[in-house]
């Protein structure tokens, strides 16, 4: 009888250390799935950072690259359609602000094209804040200024759209800035 239920005893406790064996490994396996899914998971929002700085940039060279496509194009031809502006004697110069909301790059476009200004170039240059513009003369020109950020790339609703609208800001706003005295306006409303 003790044989016997010495047999049954170790089946029933090879059994059951079998069992606590196979749990044990699925819950190790569970906790290292666990661990893994955080492990992609941080990882994955990390490749999300990293591509939402590499997309400010792309979205940075698309803004650029379309304002220029648009100034070196039509600028040129403002006198033909409003006699007396002359826009190739203009510049446009685009401010990237920080996080800080101080310059960390800035470029010259006209009808010439698109330059990036050194430093030295821009650095006693009174910028606007996001989304401002203000006047300048800057290398002899009467120029508009215009700053843009992370925030403002981002939230672009498009960049065709953003490019469009900006272009169009600046080039409207450079007739007042210069234009509009010279120009006969009824009622001298900036409106006309």
């Amino acid at each position: 009888m003790l044989k016997i239920f010495l047999k049954n005893f170790l089946k029933y406790l090879s059994f059951s250390l079998l069992i606590i064996f196979v749990l044990s490994g699925c819950a190790s396996n569970n906790s290292q799935n666990n661990n893994s899914a955080v492990s992609n998971n941080t990882e994955q929002q990390n490749k999300q950072s990293e591509s939402a700085i590499i997309n400010i940039d792309e979205t940075l060279n698309k803004f650029l690259n379309g304002l220029e496509e648009k100034i070196v194009k039509n600028w040129p031809k403002m006198n033909e359609i409003w006699p007396g502006l002359d826009y190739t004697k203009n510049n446009a110069i685009i401010f990237l602000l920080g996080d800080d909301e101080k310059p960390l790059k800035a470029w010259l476009i006209n009808t010439s094209g698109k330059m990036e200004l050194s430093f030295k170039e821009y650095s006693n240059i009174k910028y606007p804040y996001p989304g401002g513009f203000s006047k300048l003369k800057f290398e002899d020109k009467d120029s508009i200024m215009l700053s843009v950020n992370k925030n403002s790339l981002k939230d672009t609703n498009g960049t065709h759209k953003f490019i469009n609208d900006t272009y169009g800001l600046i080039t409207h706003e450079l007739v007042h800035f210069y234009y509009q005295n010279d120009l006969s306006v009824k009622e001298g409303s900036r409106n006309q």
